[in-house]
């Protein structure tokens, strides 16, 4: 019997401790839950504090790798072919820049800094050799004294506040939409036999021979140089190739002769010996001054008058404004679109998977380069730096077709003419211009020629891209002679006036 009632003792309070501990689980359930729901608030703000800290720190730590992975690409990429094509638009970039600096229409050292800066910014970003032009339309009026110094500086900051609101109210698209693709044809054709014509005129007006600076060496450099491009003349329009094919591409690219270094190393021999004999014709600032130090940056706004601010506006900015925006912009990005075909090709697919992720993507997903893009990069760099002593800049096509010519395909040669403009900015100072009025316009002239030969031959190809399955028995379709007209007629009033936005005009 005491067994017996241990036993069922023993099992009551087994079965008194289950149902305890089942109980305990309930409540236990349960009253964490109301814990939780009680603390909530506060957990969520700690939480949320946490979770933006966290976010900040992986934020700056990945744009901290992307910021070293880009720059471990631009060293990958740099090459002596990207450093030759570098200089492909040298030929538009040192006579206006003399031009402006013997006028002194502009701060020197300020400009030539500023402009150095600027590459090296837009090749770190984009991964095109962008180029970097003074305004042609503003740099006109400045050399022949139309617009002083104070007058070319509010012009540069009228033209950046213009760019920047282009950009900013998405008014460059409605632009490009309203231009047809012909006068976009036109104006490359026109703007590049204009280039080239300059070119050879420069050259003509030289000595056949004489003096090492004469026709004879243009044409002994012309002809070296073209038998070396005609190595890597590929057009502009591909079809698509396998990973295998572009890299072996790239790699005959990379090994073929550096023809704009050797073109720099003669004009600088050349300009070197012109100086030493004394044979400079002018020089940029007096005996006294041309070594003396300028500063880098130097504040003009307080310089900048009321009267300077009106005659900028109407002489300088309002004339430059629809060359910057056709030339510079929309004329800039169509021909990307036609020499890196890879690059569109690149960024279609990114574009692709970026909508395939479910994310909202652009009408024109091919692009190289974004007009707004473009059109904010010209605004700020000119309302930002202007106001430090920078001269007008924008990005041009005439320069982007002579550093494709020459090498160029990635933004690693853009980067390092930028390096190279800041030290003979920091270096050199005021007697840079000396140094680039020295230069031979026997290799200037084979340089801007070649520029224009290859924005001319890129208009000209974008005209007649339609030709192929734009045909009727073998003839040119209605629409493709409309279009191939338009283009000449745009072409013919910009040689004609010497004024590129007419022909556009005239073309529309």
């Amino acid at each position: 019997n005491n067994s017996s009632s241990s036993t069922s003792s023993v099992a009551s309070s087994q079965r008194g401790t289950i149902m305890q501990q089942q109980q305990q689980e309930v409540h236990g359930e349960e009253q964490p839950l109301e814990q939780d729901n009680e603390s909530q608030p506060l957990d969520t703000e700690s939480l949320t504090e946490s979770s933006r800290q966290h976010a900040s720190s992986s934020s700056s730590s990945s744009s901290t790798r992307g910021m070293m992975h880009r720059c471990h690409t631009l060293y990958s990429e740099l090459s002596l072919s990207e450093i030759s094509g570098s200089f492909g638009d040298i030929g538009t970039f040192i006579p206006l820049f003399v031009a402006l600096g013997r006028q002194r229409a502009i701060h020197v050292t300020p400009a030539l800094f500023f402009a150095g800066l600027t590459n090296a910014v837009t090749g770190f970003f984009w991964d095109v050799p962008m180029p970097v032009q003074p305004m042609k339309s503003i740099a006109a009026a400045g050399i022949a004294g139309s617009l002083t110094q104070n007058q070319v500086t509010a012009a540069g900051i009228w033209m950046g506040i213009f760019m920047t609101l282009l950009g900013a109210t998405n008014g460059i698209e409605w632009v490009n939409r309203i231009v047809p693709a012909a006068v976009v044809a036109g104006m490359q054709l026109g703007v590049g036999l204009s280039l080239a014509i300059h070119g050879v005129q420069m050259v003509v007006e030289l000595s056949f021979v004489g003096a090492p600076d004469c026709i004879l060496t243009a044409i002994i450099a012309g002809i070296v140089t073209y038998y070396f491009l005609r190595q890597q003349q590929q057009p502009a329009e591909t079809t698509t190739t396998t990973p295998n094919e572009d890299s072996e591409r790239n790699r005959r690219r990379r090994s073929l002769p550096p023809v704009g270094l050797y073109l720099l190393g003669v004009a600088l021999i050349l300009a070197i010996v012109k100086m030493v004999s004394n044979d400079t014709t002018t020089t940029t600032t007096s005996e006294e001054n041309r070594w003396t130090w300028e500063p880098i940056a130097e504040w003009t706004i307080p310089h900048i008058s009321q009267k300077d601010w009106l005659g900028g506006l109407l002489e300088g900015a309002i004339p430059q404004l629809p060359l910057t925006t056709l030339n510079s912009v929309i004329s800039v990005c169509a021909l990307a679109h036609s020499l890196f075909p890879e690059k569109r090709r690149a960024r279609a697919l990114t574009t692709t998977n970026t909508a395939a992720a479910g994310e909202e993507t652009e009408s024109s997903s091919d692009d190289v380069l974004s007009r707004r893009e473009v059109a904010f990069s010209v605004g700020l760099l000119n309302l930002v730096a202007c106001p430090f002593g920078a001269m007008p800049n924008c990005h041009g096509a005439g320069g982007l077709a002579g550093q494709h010519k020459l090498g160029a395909r990635h933004g690693a040669s853009i980067v390092f003419l930028g390096c190279l403009k800041m030290i003979l900015a920091i270096t050199l100072g005021v007697a840079v211009v000396d140094l680039m009025d020295a230069f031979p316009l026997s290799i200037l002239g084979v340089m801007l020629t070649m520029a224009g030969q290859e924005l001319a031959l890129t208009g000209l190809m974008l005209s007649l891209r339609h030709f192929v399955g734009g045909t009727t028995n073998g003839s040119p379709s209605v629409e493709l002679r409309d279009r191939v007209s338009v283009a000449i007629l745009t072409s013919i009033v910009i040689l004609g006036t010497k004024k590129t936005h007419y022909g556009a005009i005239a073309g529309w």
